[in-house]
């Protein structure tokens, strides 16, 4: 893969088109950052002729050899940096989450079409827009989240106690934004790649 790789792991299914979210942000960070790009289909990178490839990987380990929880937590060893693509639905995408925030910088993405409540006074204190309110970021970082205040995260579907696992991990960022096409410039903005 490479020295510039990272990860991007989530649901396929959430509303029925999260692997094209997963596989429209892999192409773009190939194309537009030149990283290898890991996902559990396989991995998206330009070659040496300036083409983009995607090399799918053909031998699924599991469940002869090893259990897919371990095949998955293998996956996110192989790469510095990881972004889960956050949903309602967590199945998927468990071990590879649990596995990266223990050990990694993880940005789990949520994105939604509404990034804030209409009552400017319900929104959390904790919520960073970047206007014109395209992405906002989770500041939180000390964990326990204000249950009833608006939260893009929880209004995606994720649980209030699994994003205490983002804002008390010291690797974890969390990142929402309007349309996919916005997710590089956030992860600019925070920094994360």
């Amino acid at each position: 893969m490479g020295p510039k790789r990272i990860g991007i792991f989530g649901c396929y299914k959430e509303e029925g088109n999260g692997w094209d979210k997963i596989e429209y942000l892999a192409k773009r960070l190939a194309t537009v950052r030149g990283y290898s790009v890991l996902t559990g289909k396989g991995i998206f990178k330009i070659n040496e002729k300036g083409n983009l490839i995607f090399n799918e990987i053909l031998f699924d380990p599991t469940p002869h050899i090893v259990s897919v929880e371990d095949y998955a937590r293998w996956l996110v060893c192989l790469v510095p940096t990881v972004i889960i693509f956050l949903g309602g639905i967590r199945s998927t995408a468990e071990p590879e989450e649990d596995e990266a925030l223990k050990k990694k910088p993880t940005c789990g993405v949520a994105v939604l079409e509404e990034l804030s409540s209409e009552n400017k006074n319900e929104n959390c204190e904790k919520l960073e827009y970047h206007e014109p309110r395209e992405f906002a970021i989770c500041t939180n970082g000390v964990g326990a989240c204000q249950e009833g205040m608006y939260c893009p995260f929880y209004e995606k579907g994720v649980p209030y106690g699994r994003l205490d696992l983002y804002t008390r991990s010291k690797h974890g960022h969390l990142l929402a934004t309007k349309v996919k096409e916005k997710i590089l410039e956030g992860l600019d903005y925070i920094g994360f790649i």
